[in-house]
């Protein structure tokens, strides 16, 4: 026989869940005074399925969304291959409200996970609304073949490389510094436009999905700081 404190440490719980447990007469159990004394038996032969679930952590939390908007993002750029009309209309929305035209509401965010939908009282969109919208309007804008792609920050590396104008890389420079300093959703999608036209005009492609998981990161408090310091990280010595 152990105790509750005991069979918590096997479980992964803690002493007040054993409680619980004995309560709802799912763990077998003799109370001796104030305690339980448990069936060691009892207490291994409980499944996996009937253990509580353990609640995942923060970064873990993260790591989920991050996965689910891209390949929500992934599977949006393979419906929207063969849609001039919806390619034409997202176009036309770069650095536009969200919701200001009810036109691409299909190419943006009609199946989007529940996670990232907002809530009918919420005034703003959600962070995953605005990582979508500026990852497939820009995607439509760069008019993307499908073919080997970057990360925004490896493109600006790249175009900072194969270029020998002094002026030029200075341009892209004030135009990478400017996205980076985007506080909003629409400010960075008009100044993030003029690197993705300068990335189509020298065949450079994105990674749409990894580049709307950044988005999401640059526009939350406690992982923007991380994000930008990564892309900074990525073009400062080139």
């Amino acid at each position: 026989m152990i105790t509750t404190k005991e069979a918590a440490g096997i479980l992964g719980v803690t002493p007040i869940r054993i409680r619980q447990l004995i309560k709802e007469g799912r763990l077998p159990a003799e109370k001796i005074g104030r305690d339980y004394l448990i069936d060691v038996e009892g207490v291994e032969r409980f499944s996996e399925n009937d253990r509580p679930a353990r609640r995942p952590t923060n970064d873990e939390r993260l790591a989920s969304q991050i996965t689910l908007l891209e390949e929500y993002v992934a599977r949006k750029r393979k419906w929207l291959k063969d849609r001039p009309m919806e390619i034409q209309q997202l176009k036309e929305n770069v650095g536009k409200e969200i919701g200001s035209d009810p036109r691409v509401f299909q190419a943006l965010l009609e199946d989007m996970p529940q996670v990232f939908m907002a809530d009918g009282d919420l005034p703003e969109p959600t962070f995953g609304e605005q990582a979508t919208h500026a990852a497939l309007t820009l995607f439509a804008l760069h008019g993307d073949d499908g073919a080997a792609s970057e990360t925004i920050s490896k493109a600006v590396t790249r175009l900072l490389m194969t270029s020998k104008d002094a002026s030029f890389k200075e341009s892209i420079f004030k135009q990478w510094k400017a996205m980076l300093e985007a506080t909003d959703y629409l400010t960075f999608e008009q100044s993030a436009s003029k690197l993705i036209k300068l990335f189509a005009k020298n065949d450079i492609n994105i990674k749409w999905p990894r580049f709307a998981s950044d988005v999401f990161l640059l526009f939350q408090e406690g992982t923007r700081f991380t994000k930008l310091y990564t892309w900074q990280d990525d073009v400062m010595w080139h």
